[in-house]
């Protein structure tokens, strides 16, 4: 499979630090604050490409981040019960930590992205950042593990892009309801494995770039070539940003 690959990560307007790490196949960036979003093409048999946002007000949150996305990097997995066992594999890495620092023990972090095998990807959610898909129009293909998301079931809205407004503006929607987290050994994990086509896009994405965009600004930023996709989405967010900026677009050129 070719692709190319688009991604940023960088500290944002008010934060004092990243939280955030992303993994990009066989590079893991923590802590890292870019300039500029990169670009890098990827000749690939399989990998995963995912953005870990560290939680905030917790112990650790950027130690949380890179330590799952550094244990990820290296792994390969068949399907999506071994992808499963990974996360719990990746969870027991935190509390090991956890262990030997006290001071670490609640650190965590949440998780998104895809793992990318011959002409599939499984795509996989732990926690409020989000997956997307770019290919005739854009589709949102991860569910948020939060208590805004169990309170929108209750609503009644017209389209995705109504809902997902409601969703960033609502005062509660920091709350998430399953994460990573050094002493936890239970958590709620989405995962869907799909067929891939040429000149797909995935967006991968933590909250402090999804909640900053509308729906709209979403898809019509990623119907554009990969490079200026990545400069509206960046552009907007610097423009905007209160969180950690971090988001990878996977784009398929050849399956």
């Amino acid at each position: 499979m070719k692709i190319k690959v688009a991604y940023y990560t960088g500290i944002g307007n008010t934060r004092e630090n990243n939280e955030d790490s992303i993994l990009i196949y066989d590079d893991v960036h923590s802590k890292s604050d870019f300039e500029n979003f990169k670009i890098r093409d990827i000749d690939l048999d399989e990998g995963f490409f995912s953005v870990a946002d560290g939680l905030g007000g917790h112990a650790g949150g950027e130690i949380a981040s890179g330590t799952v996305l550094n244990f990820m990097k290296n792994e390969r997995v068949a399907g999506i019960r071994e992808l499963k066992k990974l996360f719990y594999l990746a969870n027991s890495r935190l509390n090991n930590i956890a262990s030997e620092q006290r001071e670490l023990y609640g650190m965590g972090t949440v998780l998104t992205g895809v793992y990318l095998k011959e002409d599939k990807a499984i795509i996989f959610n732990i926690g409020d950042s989000r997956t997307y898909l770019m290919r005739e129009k854009l589709k949102r293909m991860t569910d948020d593990h939060s208590l805004v998301w169990e309170l929108m079931k209750k609503e009644n809205f017209e389209n995705e892009g109504e809902m997902h407004d409601w969703i960033r503006r609502h005062p509660r929607k920091n709350i998430i309801t399953s994460a990573l987290i050094a002493g936890a050994g239970e958590f709620e994990s989405f995962l869907e494995e799909i067929a891939v086509k040429k000149r797909d896009k995935f967006f991968i994405t933590s909250d402090g770039v999804w909640e900053e965009l509308s729906f709209s600004e979403i898809e019509t930023s990623l119907s554009k070539g990969l490079n200026k996709a990545a400069e509206l989405i960046l552009k907007k967010c610097k423009a905007r940003e209160k969180d950690n900026i971090s988001f990878v677009i996977v784009e398929i050129i050849n399956v």
